[in-house]
């Protein structure tokens, strides 16, 4: 685990967020669909993390092997954070939309990994 101390420490910080009070917090909408995109940044975030540093360790790593804890773990606990919002907080609601916007941000977070992290990685490998 030591390896993946920025995933947990990614991974603590949304814990943070997601049962967070946020009722004595003034806020602004000022971006439309802000809370989708915060939801976006932040599993989008943690996967992205998650895949740097699992290329980090091992730059060939395959791919459908990280299928799971890369792209199925985190949608499933994005779903179960959702849910645990509505169910064990009064000042929190769990939502539909939230969670698919969670997932849409683990699978940008896949797809950019894949074509940009990775790659530039390599390269950087290749030249030291």
């Amino acid at each position: 685990m030591k390896s993946y101390w920025l995933t947990l420490l990614t991974l603590m910080f949304i814990l943070f967020l997601t049962f967070f009070n946020f009722k004595d917090v003034q806020r602004t909408e000022t971006v439309v669909l802000g809370d989708k995109i915060v939801h976006l940044v932040m599993y989008f975030t943690l996967c992205a993390v998650f895949w740097y540093e699992s290329f980090k360790l091992n730059i060939n790593v395959n791919t459908l092997r990280m299928l799971f804890p890369a792209v199925i773990m985190p949608a499933a606990f994005s779903g179960v954070m959702e849910y645990a919002q509505s169910t064990m907080t009064d000042y929190r609601t769990g939502d539909f939309d939230d969670f698919v916007f969670n997932v849409i941000g683990v699978l940008l977070a896949a797809v950019f990994s894949l074509l940009v992290t990775r790659p530039l990685m390599r390269r950087f490998i290749s030249k030291h």
